[in-house]
C-alpha cells in the first residue's frame, strides 16, 4: 500500500517497525542504540511503544542505524520561482 493511502499513525507504526526490525538485525539492544545515539534507553522504549518521538531523536536513530540516507528522500527541494529561474538563467548566459 502506498503511503499517501496511509494515515499518519500507521505510517509512524511502519517507522518503528522497521527501525526496531533493522535494530534487532543488528543484535543491538535497547541499551545499545541508546548509546548509539545519545538519546536515553526510556527514549527508546517509549519510541518502540509508538509514542511520539521529536523529528531529531527520530533521526539519530536512523543515523545509529546507518539509514540516514533515507532522509534525502524526505526532503522537498526548494523551487526558485520562475522569475527566479530566468534571472539564474540569464546570469549563467554571461
Amino acid at each position: 500500500m502506498g503511503l499517501q493511502l496511509q494515515s499518519v499513525e500507521a505510517i509512524y507504526r511502519s517507522i518503528v517497525d522497521s527501525c526496531r526490525s533493522k535494530r534487532k538485525h543488528l543484535g543491538f539492544t535497547q541499551q545499545k542504540l541508546a548509546e548509539r545515539t545519545g538519546l536515553s534507553q526510556r527514549t527508546i522504549i517509549k519510541f518502540e511503544s509508538y509514542e511520539t518521538a521529536n523529528l531529531q531523536s527520530l533521526m539519530k536513530i536512523f543515523l545509529a542505524l546507518g539509514e540516514l540516507g533515507r532522509w534525502n528522500d524526505l526532503v522537498i527541494p526548494i523551487l526558485n520561482s520562475p522569475k527566479e529561474q530566468f534571472l539564474k538563467d540569464q546570469r549563467g548566459k554571461n
